[in-house]
């Protein structure tokens, strides 16, 4: 039996029973190609290729899943189906049929589970949410459905004009029920949606999923065209901007690249005092936070730590290691910008660096002997870790502490 392919309402992807999508270790972004051949089923299945020709790099994904234990309709006798409409009240009967419709018809929606008992178990996803992911090969469990070994005894269909790819997989299960139902649409080699119906058992579920290419993986200058989310909507403020695009460098100062998760991490996390004194503007507090942290370590390196009265000034506010407390802007290794925990600092670690960088900054100008000249050195330190902006979008709108 042909089943017609689902209807996507929206933008949607399908991947698997668990609605969490299913990427590779993150890896620094590489070439497409943009018109390859679909290699052999083999290659697909042990990972080596990229069937679906998706570009590389950082991707929004959005998901939601809903998944049900119960008899379907498909797996009732009409006995069993009789016994239930009697003891449904009419508008519970009038859902259940609707249900029962889109069984047969293979178009599942999410949101109607039914029980044993007639009862609607589940009237929202089971699970969903956003996140990104880096990867040098996005959605590649789902090119191995479309084009692996697993499923080459199922109906497959791929059909492609305009750089516009629908792909349909229906592997029927008992009495012509389906086992597993996907429907993708790949747009370009950035966007890619599609629905997913598996049934084993008496185990349901429906996942759907949407994904875009929103950056390489990779420190990057802001795209042209700017970057826009799953909603079409264009990031702009620190926060917008390193939830999307955390390798985008927005900033240069001394000479090094500074990206959105590192500027980011800086802003969030400030001190009350701080933010007080540097302004509600993110490039104000931008500027001051790096011009502050480079002053301290200035300091630091000119052992002014380790005299009187700063020693002991340090030791009372609990410093004991120099250390700059949030960001080693001349040696971060890889980090995933988009973790939920990165760039989190904890809220004593943020006031030992804020004791260590006014310490350490009034030692600094301590060694001026008038205004005069403590004004020249403080040109002079604005000059030599000068910063300047390279995306504007990123330091738009203000931060709340």
């Amino acid at each position: 039996m042909r089943l017609s392919p689902l209807r996507l309402p929206r933008l949607v992807l399908c991947l698997s029973f668990a609605a969490s999508p299913s990427f590779p270790s993150p890896a620094h972004s590489q070439a497409a190609n943009p018109n390859p051949a679909v290699p052999k089923p083999a290659d697909i299945d042990a990972g080596t290729a990229q069937p679906l020709h998706l570009k590389p790099g950082c991707w929004q994904v959005r998901s939601e899943a809903l998944s049900w234990i119960a008899p379907t309709p498909q797996q009732m006798t009409p006995e069993q189906i009789a016994q239930m409409e009697k003891a449904m009240p009419p508008e519970q009967l009038a859902e259940f049929k609707t249900v029962l419709s889109a069984f047969r018809q293979g178009n599942l929606k999410v949101g109607n589970g039914i029980d044993q008992n007639g009862n609607k178990i589940l009237s929202a996803p089971v699970s969903g949410g956003q996140t990104m992911a880096c990867t040098n090969a996005p959605f590649a469990q789902n090119g191995v459905e479309i084009y692996g070994s697993k499923t080459q005894n199922c109906e497959r269909s791929v059909e492609e004009s305009g750089g516009v790819r629908r792909m349909h997989v229906f592997c029927p299960g008992a009495q012509g029920a389906p086992q597993l139902l996907d429907d993708y649409l790949r747009i370009g080699d950035g966007y890619f949606v599609g629905t997913r119906v598996g049934i084993v058992g008496i185990f349901s579920s429906i996942i759907s999923v949407a994904g875009k290419w929103m950056s390489e993986s990779a420190k990057h200058l802001p795209l042209s065209p700017p970057t826009t989310d799953l909603d079409g909507k264009m990031p702009r403020g620190p926060q917008a901007v390193a939830a999307v695009d955390g390798f985008r460098v927005v900033a240069m100062a001394d000479g090094k690249q500074i990206i959105a998760w590192i500027a980011m991490t800086m802003l969030k996390n400030q001190s009350a005092r701080m933010f007080k004194e540097y302004g509600p503007n993110p490039w104000n507090q931008f500027r001051q936070l790096y011009l502050h942290w480079s002053v301290a370590n200035d300091a630091m390196n000119m052992m002014m730590g380790i005299q009187e009265p700063w020693k002991s000034q340090l030791a009372a506010a609990g410093l004991h290691d120099l250390t700059p407390q949030s960001v080693n802007f001349s040696n971060w290794a890889w980090i995933n910008p988009f973790s939920e925990s990165s760039g989190v600092m904890y809220p004593n670690t943020i006031e030992l660096e804020d004791a260590r960088e006014r310490i350490l900054w009034d030692a600094y100008f301590s060694r001026a002997k008038s205004d005069t000249e403590k004004q020249e050195m403080l040109r002079r330190a604005v000059e030599t870790h000068k910063v300047t902006q390279v995306d504007a979008d990123f330091f738009k709108s203000p931060l709340s502490p």
